[in-house]
This record gives C-alpha cells, structure tokens and sequence, in this order.
C-alpha cells in the first residue's frame, strides 16, 4: 500500500522552527539578570544582590533544556507532520516564548512577602505544567498516526513515551500547589523535577525482548 502523505510535510522545517524558538528563548533568560551601570559595592556584591534572578534563570535555564530534549526525543519518531500537529506544536511554543515572563516574575519576587511570593511560585509552576498540555497531545497525536511516524516505530515504545511524558504537567501542577503551604518547597520541587525529564526518555525505558 501506498505510504499516505496528503497534506503532509518533511519534519525538518518545523524542527528547524522550534530549535530556533528555543534558541532565542534561553537567550532571553539572561537578559533579566541586570547588575548596575555604576556599582559603589563591587562587582561580586552586585551578583550577589542578584542571586534570585540568577537561581531563576539556572531553574528556567535547565527546565527549556528539558523541554528541548524531549522535544528532539518526540521529533526522532516523527518523520512528517500535518497542520493539526504544526498546530500543537505552535501552542507548545507558545508556551515556551513566555517562559522568559514567568521567570522574570519569579526571580524579582523571590524575597518579597506573600501573596507576592506565593504568586510568583505558582505561576511559574502552573506555566510550565500548562506547557506539558500541548505537549503531549502533540505527541499523542503523532503516535496515533501511523503515516507521520518513521517506518521502524515501536508501538510498544510510543506508548511508554506517552506515559513517561503524562506524568510531566501533573507532577508540576502538585509542585505549584505547593507553594500555598510552603514557597521554597514549591522551588525544591521545580529543581527536582528536572532530574526526572532530563534524562531523555529514552535511556528510562527498557526494550522489552
């Protein structure tokens, strides 16, 4: 039978879109970290100073990264793509280009009382579990669509994938209600988060024989 590709196009171009979207974004990250023109303290005092932003940007730093792997992980089985991924994908962007937003608040409310604190902890939570939304129901999509996947696909595999990849937006949404018992637990529980996504999916999993 004939491979189906109407309406259908190369993965490369979108990839191409997304890795340059994510480029610019951890670019953008840094560019809250402002130390002043004219310092009376010293330079290592005004980092100092700086440290929210700074453990801010490392979080976000780190969490895009993740978003990034797993995305290239995501795209190693994909070989075409059709307007309702190229979609999703954009809604997944869509996330990622705010991330900046959410970490800028973040970094500049870290030592301020509540609510402030406790609003600046759970946005940032909450928009990085929202972006988990988009990001699998693109993959759950794509793995449902036998002609946009390569030829040697695991169904066995894909599923894991989409297992592995759930799991993401719920475990930060319960990270982000922590911060209304508890700011820095709700911080702890974004830094350890990053341990579990970043190691590709991949190397989590196993090939059952």
């Amino acid at each position: 039978m004939a491979e189906n590709t109407t309406h259908t196009y190369p993965a490369e171009r979108l990839i191409a879109y997304s890795d340059a979207i994510f480029s610019i974004v951890v670019t953008l990250l840094v560019l809250e970290i402002r130390l002043p023109e004219h310092s009376e303290h010293g330079v290592l005092n005004d980092l100092f100073q700086e440290w929210p932003s700074i453990l801010s940007f490392l979080i976000s730093f780190f969490i895009v990264t993740v978003v990034w792997m797993n995305h290239h992980e995501m795209f190693h089985h994909i070989k075409r793509v059709d307007y309702r991924l190229i979609v999703l994908n954009t809604l997944l962007m869509l996330n990622v280009v705010l991330i900046p937003l959410v970490s800028s608040i973040l970094g500049r409310h870290l030592l301020e009382d509540q609510p402030e604190l406790i609003n600046a902890a759970c946005i940032y939570g909450l928009w990085i579990a929202i972006g988990g939304i988009p990001f699998n129901l693109l993959w759950s999509y794509a793995s449902k669509q036998p002609h946009l996947l390569k030829e040697d696909a695991d169904p066995e595999a894909l599923q894991r994938l989409g297992h592995h990849y759930w799991r993401g937006p719920l475990l930060y949404f319960l990270a982000a209600l922590l911060s209304l018992f508890n700011q820095w637990l709700a911080v702890i529980g974004y830094v350890a988060l990053l341990g579990l996504y970043f190691v590709p999916a991949s190397l989590w999993m196993y090939k059952k024989k």
